[in-house]
């Protein structure tokens, strides 16, 4: 039944959570799309906290100037 069967099962889960705890079926919708939302961020979180526990931060270097001349060369200098 492909997209449209996803949608009529969307359709009931929306209405027997608003029959379950008496709300209205937008309320219900939002409350799904809202569950749906924390369990996709739950997951990039924990995608996340995975590749920092295997890769760890990247290290911080000091800026450095061109190899060919300093940054405190008198041209540089405005006061």
């Amino acid at each position: 039944m492909g997209a449209q069967g996803d949608k009529w099962r969307q359709h009931r889960r929306a209405f027997e959570l608003a029959r379950a705890h008496n709300c209205s079926l937008k309320e219900a919708e939002a409350q799904l799309r809202r569950d749906a939302m924390m369990i996709a961020l739950r997951k990039s979180r924990a995608a996340e906290n995975e590749r920092r526990a295997r890769y760890g931060l990247a290290p911080i270097e000091e800026p450095k100037a061109a190899p060919h001349e300093p940054f405190d060369t008198p041209w540089m200098m405005r006061n």
